[in-house]
């Protein structure tokens, strides 16, 4: 309903982004998947350009924890499975490299962007992690489809895979659950404020 109109609106009156550096680093990416600390990462890294450390903007253009044990999941099903899906790993990758945003040595994905039409208008390159993330968590579920045959394969028990999925996914929603309850303690709650007087106003 609003795509369309908003694109259109976008190519009448562009937004463009002139020297706005942004992207994740890789310790701001591995900060920001694994991470249970909730503080504002602008308190933890510099604004420091670069690819190794180093990130810009605060944990709401940042954060996406998904723990370990969904991070090993991931790489399992990305080794195992990503030969086979090659299609959706290879937009999970470009996808990825674009989150890195000019921080990305050689390859300007980021800066080529902005030549796509609209693309200029483009400022943060994390936001792209709204892409790769569910695409990573296809290959998080390939990987625990894989552990889960591997451990029917090995211990030829009856209901072993089954079994062995329901405490994946129970372990790996339970730790993103206690991880994220501290935002949803408050995310759904309007917080009063005060309007201030104005003496023209009667």
């Amino acid at each position: 309903v609003k795509f369309l109109p908003a694109l259109e609106l976008m190519g009448k009156y562009p937004r463009v982004i002139v020297d706005e550096y942004s992207g994740y680093s890789l310790k701001g990416l591995a900060f920001s998947l694994f991470s249970r600390s909730t503080t504002d990462p602008q308190a933890v890294f510099s604004r420091d350009h670069g690819f190794w450390d180093g990130l810009d903007y605060g944990g709401d253009e940042n954060f996406m924890y998904i723990g370990i044990l969904a991070g090993i999941m991931t790489a399992i099903g990305l080794g195992m499975r990503g030969r086979r899906h090659w299609v959706t790993c290879t937009c999970f990758g470009i996808f990825l490299l674009l989150g890195f945003g000019e921080r990305l040595p050689g390859l300007k994905l980021w800066q080529l962007m902005h030549y796509v039409p609209i693309g200029a208008s483009l400022r943060v390159a994390q936001r792209f992690r709204m892409i790769f993330m569910p695409l990573a968590a296809v290959f998080t579920g390939l990987g625990c489809d894989a552990v889960c045959g591997l451990v029917a394969r090995r211990l030829r028990i009856p209901h072993a895979s089954g079994v062995a999925s329901v405490l994946l996914v129970v372990a790996i929603t339970g730790d993103m659950l206690c991880v994220n309850a501290p935002t949803f303690g408050f995310a759904f709650i309007q917080m009063p404020f005060e309007v201030p007087k104005a003496e023209n106003f009667h």
